[in-house]
């Protein structure tokens, strides 16, 4: 008998997300074949409420879940997080994958307040060899002209390379091979990201 293939999902949420994330993981399930078994690592920091339970009462033989709290690794670099408004240190969890889980060379990252339309697994099959990540273009940036300013002066990137952060593949093995954790640190230090942090 042929294992299944694993596909592994990674989203972050503190207490508050926790509604938007069981709606998230509701509409990863109902699109999820049986051809693959889905394990799911939420990512948070805080208090787990009741809505973590009745996310736990989804877990079957083919959809796992599973919380990793990340208080610790927060503090760690609490004195460099820039964020604002609406904002929370949930914007950074993502960063922490690749070392806290070296089982993994590629997964797909989430942020909690996505509905899915179809089944996931299509994307992580997605193709990305070499490559760090695999995104998608933030049309918004690159059609309005204030923020393709934004973009050009305070990051130095062009507007048509600017990506939605929201949703994108995570090349595992090419983050440890970088560094990108200690390279990123290095910029959290040099520059304040005020715009839309999580994506600058």
């Amino acid at each position: 008998m042929n294992k299944k293939k694993l596909i592994p999902v990674f989203y972050a949420s503190d207490e508050n997300y926790m509604p938007y994330l069981g709606v998230a993981l509701t509409s990863l399930k109902a699109h999820a074949s049986a051809e693959y078994t889905y394990k799911i690592h939420v990512l948070y920091t805080g208090e787990l409420n009741g809505y973590a339970t009745k996310i736990r009462e989804m877990n079957d033989d083919n959809f796992q879940i599973e919380f990793t709290d990340l208080t610790e690794k927060i503090d760690e670099i609490q004195d460099m997080m820039h964020c604002r408004d609406y904002y929370t240190s949930a914007i950074y969890y993502r960063l922490f994958i690749p070392a806290l889980f070296p089982n993994y060379d590629k997964i797909i990252y989430a942020d909690c307040d996505t509905v899915l339309c179809a089944d996931i697994a299509k994307l992580y099959e997605i193709e990305i060899g070499e490559k760090i990540i695999g995104a998608v273009a933030d049309r918004a940036v690159a059609s309005v002209p204030a923020f393709r300013e934004y973009t050009k002066n305070a990051l130095d990137i062009d507007a048509e390379k600017y990506f939605n952060s929201g949703v994108i593949v995570m090349n595992l093995k090419k983050f440890r091979e970088i560094d990108f954790y200690t390279k990123f640190c290095e910029i959290l230090r040099s520059y304040d990201f005020v715009v839309a942090p999580d994506q600058d």
